[in-house]
Protein backbone atom coordinates (compact mmCIF):
# COMPACT_ATOMS: atom_id res chain seq x y z
CA UNK A 1 0.00 0.00 0.00
CA UNK A 2 1.64 3.21 -1.32
CA UNK A 3 -1.02 5.92 -0.64
CA UNK A 4 0.44 9.31 -0.37
CA UNK A 5 -0.27 10.34 3.38
CA UNK A 6 -0.94 14.10 3.65
CA UNK A 7 0.03 15.63 6.91
CA UNK A 8 -2.45 17.45 8.55
CA UNK A 9 -5.42 15.76 7.46
CA UNK A 10 -7.36 14.03 9.95
CA UNK A 11 -10.59 12.09 9.21
CA UNK A 12 -12.82 10.67 11.49
CA UNK A 13 -15.04 8.04 11.05
CA UNK A 14 -17.66 5.67 12.47
CA UNK A 15 -21.33 4.56 12.05
CA UNK A 16 -24.24 7.26 12.20
CA UNK A 17 -24.57 8.29 15.78
CA UNK A 18 -20.77 7.56 16.49
CA UNK A 19 -20.07 11.20 17.42
CA UNK A 20 -18.23 11.89 14.34
CA UNK A 21 -19.56 15.39 14.03
CA UNK A 22 -19.34 16.40 17.45
CA UNK A 23 -16.00 15.17 17.52
CA UNK A 24 -15.00 17.19 14.90
CA UNK A 25 -16.67 20.44 15.69
CA UNK A 26 -14.61 20.01 19.03
CA UNK A 27 -11.47 19.42 18.15
CA UNK A 28 -11.77 22.10 15.74
CA UNK A 29 -12.55 24.04 18.38
CA UNK A 30 -9.72 23.05 20.89
CA UNK A 31 -7.28 24.17 18.04
CA UNK A 32 -8.82 27.30 16.72
CA UNK A 33 -8.15 28.11 21.22
CA UNK A 34 -4.39 27.36 20.10
CA UNK A 35 -4.76 29.23 17.25
CA UNK A 36 -3.89 26.39 15.30
CA UNK A 37 -5.82 26.99 11.57
CA UNK A 38 -8.33 24.77 11.05
CA UNK A 39 -11.02 23.60 8.51
CA UNK A 40 -13.65 21.32 8.51
CA UNK A 41 -15.43 19.48 6.13
CA UNK A 42 -17.59 16.52 5.04
CA UNK A 43 -18.34 13.86 3.18
CA UNK A 44 -20.48 13.66 1.01
CA UNK A 45 -19.54 17.45 0.43
CA UNK A 46 -21.54 20.47 -1.61
CA UNK A 47 -20.83 19.29 -5.34
CA UNK A 48 -23.11 18.47 -7.54
CA UNK A 49 -22.61 14.25 -6.46
CA UNK A 50 -22.71 15.64 -2.84
CA UNK A 51 -26.01 16.87 -3.16
CA UNK A 52 -27.11 14.04 -5.26
CA UNK A 53 -25.90 11.62 -2.48
CA UNK A 54 -27.71 13.36 0.31
CA UNK A 55 -30.62 13.39 -1.42
CA UNK A 56 -30.30 9.85 -2.23
CA UNK A 57 -29.58 9.43 0.93
CA UNK A 58 -33.21 9.90 2.34
CA UNK A 59 -34.85 8.30 -0.93
CA UNK A 60 -32.81 5.18 -1.75
CA UNK A 61 -33.30 1.60 -1.21
CA UNK A 62 -30.41 0.07 0.44
CA UNK A 63 -31.03 -3.31 -0.73
CA UNK A 64 -30.30 -2.72 -4.43
CA UNK A 65 -27.27 -4.06 -5.56
CA UNK A 66 -27.37 -1.42 -8.85
CA UNK A 67 -28.40 1.70 -6.06
CA UNK A 68 -25.28 0.48 -4.10
CA UNK A 69 -22.94 0.60 -7.37
CA UNK A 70 -24.64 4.12 -8.61
CA UNK A 71 -23.77 5.39 -4.66
CA UNK A 72 -20.28 3.94 -4.81
CA UNK A 73 -19.55 5.56 -7.69
CA UNK A 74 -20.86 9.15 -7.07
CA UNK A 75 -18.95 8.85 -3.60
CA UNK A 76 -15.99 8.73 -5.68
CA UNK A 77 -16.85 11.44 -7.96
CA UNK A 78 -17.98 13.38 -5.36
CA UNK A 79 -14.30 12.44 -3.29
CA UNK A 80 -12.50 13.07 -6.46
CA UNK A 81 -13.52 16.68 -6.48
CA UNK A 82 -12.92 17.20 -2.36
CA UNK A 83 -9.23 15.89 -2.83
CA UNK A 84 -7.95 17.22 -5.91
CA UNK A 85 -10.30 20.19 -6.46
CA UNK A 86 -9.67 23.89 -6.28
CA UNK A 87 -9.49 24.84 -2.47
CA UNK A 88 -9.51 20.95 -1.81
CA UNK A 89 -7.71 18.93 0.50
CA UNK A 90 -4.91 18.91 -0.69
CA UNK A 91 -4.42 22.79 -0.92
CA UNK A 92 -5.48 23.00 2.36
CA UNK A 93 -3.65 20.67 4.18
CA UNK A 94 -0.49 21.32 2.65
CA UNK A 95 -1.01 25.10 3.20
CA UNK A 96 -0.51 24.35 6.65
CA UNK A 97 -4.20 24.04 7.80
CA UNK A 98 -5.32 20.96 9.45
CA UNK A 99 -8.03 19.81 7.53
CA UNK A 100 -10.65 17.82 9.53
CA UNK A 101 -12.99 15.84 7.51
CA UNK A 102 -16.37 13.62 8.64
CA UNK A 103 -16.28 11.11 6.70
CA UNK A 104 -14.05 9.42 4.04
CA UNK A 105 -13.51 6.50 1.57
CA UNK A 106 -13.84 4.00 4.45
CA UNK A 107 -17.70 4.84 5.45
CA UNK A 108 -18.10 4.77 1.19
CA UNK A 109 -16.63 0.97 1.84
CA UNK A 110 -18.76 0.26 5.24
CA UNK A 111 -22.08 1.23 4.38
CA UNK A 112 -21.96 0.04 0.60
CA UNK A 113 -20.07 -2.67 0.97
CA UNK A 114 -23.27 -4.14 2.92
CA UNK A 115 -24.58 -5.03 -0.33
CA UNK A 116 -21.52 -4.86 -2.64
CA UNK A 117 -18.28 -5.75 -2.84
CA UNK A 118 -16.05 -4.31 0.12
CA UNK A 119 -12.74 -5.38 -2.40
CA UNK A 120 -13.65 -3.31 -5.37
CA UNK A 121 -15.00 -0.36 -3.48
CA UNK A 122 -11.50 0.12 -1.89
CA UNK A 123 -9.83 -0.52 -5.21
CA UNK A 124 -12.03 2.44 -6.46
CA UNK A 125 -10.28 4.55 -3.71
CA UNK A 126 -7.12 3.39 -3.67
CA UNK A 127 -5.36 6.00 -5.71
CA UNK A 128 -6.39 8.94 -3.18
CA UNK A 129 -4.09 9.79 -0.39
CA UNK A 130 -4.42 8.78 3.26
CA UNK A 131 -5.21 11.03 6.21
CA UNK A 132 -2.16 11.47 8.58
CA UNK A 133 -4.89 10.83 11.51
CA UNK A 134 -7.72 8.43 11.63
CA UNK A 135 -10.10 8.06 14.38
CA UNK A 136 -12.62 5.64 14.42
CA UNK A 137 -16.01 6.23 16.80
CA UNK A 138 -16.94 3.15 18.03
CA UNK A 139 -20.20 2.77 19.61
CA UNK A 140 -23.11 0.05 19.87
CA UNK A 141 -25.78 0.55 16.84
CA UNK A 142 -28.13 0.52 19.34
CA UNK A 143 -27.23 3.71 21.30
CA UNK A 144 -26.44 4.86 18.40
CA UNK A 145 -29.81 4.14 17.28
CA UNK A 146 -31.27 6.17 20.16
CA UNK A 147 -29.06 8.96 19.60
CA UNK A 148 -30.27 9.75 16.19
CA UNK A 149 -34.01 9.10 17.47
CA UNK A 150 -33.53 12.08 20.09
CA UNK A 151 -32.57 14.35 16.96
CA UNK A 152 -36.00 14.62 15.89
CA UNK A 153 -35.32 14.62 12.16
CA UNK A 154 -35.87 12.34 9.13
CA UNK A 155 -33.90 9.42 9.22
CA UNK A 156 -31.29 8.25 6.52
CA UNK A 157 -32.06 4.65 4.77
CA UNK A 158 -29.01 3.37 6.43
CA UNK A 159 -30.00 4.54 10.43
CA UNK A 160 -31.55 0.74 11.93
CA UNK A 161 -29.57 -1.06 14.46
CA UNK A 162 -29.39 -4.14 12.43
CA UNK A 163 -27.64 -1.84 9.13
CA UNK A 164 -25.95 -0.46 11.52
CA UNK A 165 -24.43 -3.69 13.09
CA UNK A 166 -23.29 -4.92 9.38
CA UNK A 167 -21.70 -1.21 8.81
CA UNK A 168 -19.62 -1.71 12.13
CA UNK A 169 -18.06 -4.75 11.78
CA UNK A 170 -17.14 -3.49 7.89
CA UNK A 171 -15.59 -0.58 9.35
CA UNK A 172 -13.32 -2.63 11.17
CA UNK A 173 -12.43 -5.14 8.93
CA UNK A 174 -11.68 -2.26 6.72
CA UNK A 175 -9.51 -0.05 8.97
CA UNK A 176 -7.87 -3.38 9.81
CA UNK A 177 -6.41 -3.30 5.75
CA UNK A 178 -4.67 -0.36 6.92
CA UNK A 179 -2.77 -1.07 9.91
CA UNK A 180 0.56 -0.94 7.59
CA UNK A 181 -0.04 2.43 5.85
CA UNK A 182 1.98 4.72 7.83
CA UNK A 183 -1.25 6.14 9.19
CA UNK A 184 -2.45 6.68 12.86
CA UNK A 185 -4.73 5.06 13.60
CA UNK A 186 -7.07 5.38 16.49
CA UNK A 187 -10.53 3.74 18.34
CA UNK A 188 -12.33 5.86 20.67
CA UNK A 189 -15.21 4.58 22.41
CA UNK A 190 -17.66 6.98 21.81
CA UNK A 191 -20.54 5.47 24.85
CA UNK A 192 -18.10 7.32 26.92
CA UNK A 193 -19.37 11.26 27.71
CA UNK A 194 -18.01 13.33 25.03
CA UNK A 195 -15.44 14.98 26.91
CA UNK A 196 -14.06 11.91 27.33
CA UNK A 197 -13.73 11.20 24.33
CA UNK A 198 -12.15 14.77 23.20
CA UNK A 199 -9.62 14.55 25.40
CA UNK A 200 -8.96 11.04 24.18
CA UNK A 201 -8.48 12.51 20.83
CA UNK A 202 -6.64 15.37 21.47
CA UNK A 203 -4.11 12.98 23.43
CA UNK A 204 -3.42 11.20 20.34
CA UNK A 205 -2.31 14.49 18.35
CA UNK A 206 1.50 14.63 18.25
CA UNK A 207 1.12 18.72 17.36
CA UNK A 208 -1.05 19.06 20.12
CA UNK A 209 0.67 20.48 23.52
CA UNK A 210 0.68 17.43 26.46
CA UNK A 211 -0.55 19.80 29.46
CA UNK A 212 -3.75 20.70 28.91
Amino acid sequence: MNNKIIEGFIVFEGIDGSGTTTQMNRLAERLKRLNIPVRCDSEPTGSVAGRRLRTLLKTGNAEDPLFNTTMSSLFSLDRALHVYGENGIISTATGGVKLLCDRYFWSTAAYQGVNGDVDEILELNNAFPLPEYLFFLDVDPKEAVKRIDRRNAAKEIYETAAFLEKVRTLYRAALKRYEDSGMKIFTADTSQPADETEAFIASCLDFLPKCR
